[in-house]
């Protein structure tokens, strides 16, 4: 199950100090629930259905999840790196629907149309944006 985040388990917001949890996999903005996520690398099959969701919404033209919103952004927050997954969904017509992330533009100070999940491990990241793409992209960061 996903986790609400608290200062405890990730980011104190005031002095943006990061705790060094080894097993964190992504840090992320639940638009329904209106909060910042967590997942860990046991959460690895939960997370794993949001991502055949996504392939099938990319599929359908609903979502996309662009190489330069994804592979060409590397964030770091007091010596440790994110690397980015910028999911973007779209209209009827095809044109982005404007969510913004408010948890990017906060902590890493991007801002961006659509919901970023930032990974702590660059392969993790790629093997997500390869799979819901159905593309084998080697992404530069």
């Amino acid at each position: 199950m996903p986790r609400i985040m608290s200062t405890a388990d990730f980011i104190n917001p005031k002095t943006k100090k990061t705790y060094a949890r080894k097993d964190l996999m992504c840090v992320y903005w639940h638009h329904n629930e209106n909060k910042e996520f967590y997942l860990l690398m046991k959460d690895n099959k939960i997370f794993s259905k949001n991502t055949k969701v996504w392939r099938k919404q990319i599929k359908q033209g609903k979502l996309q999840c662009l190489k330069e919103n994804c592979c060409e952004n590397t964030f770091k927050l007091n010596d440790r790196k994110f690397y980015t997954l910028t999911l973007q969904y779209l209209d009827d017509k095809g044109e982005l629907i404007p969510i913004v992330d408010p948890f990017a533009l906060i902590m890493f100070g991007r801002m961006v149309t659509g919901l970023s999940y930032f990974f702590t491990n660059k392969k993790n990241r790629d093997i997500v944006f390869n799979y819901i793409n159905r593309d084998n992209i080697e992404c530069v960061d």
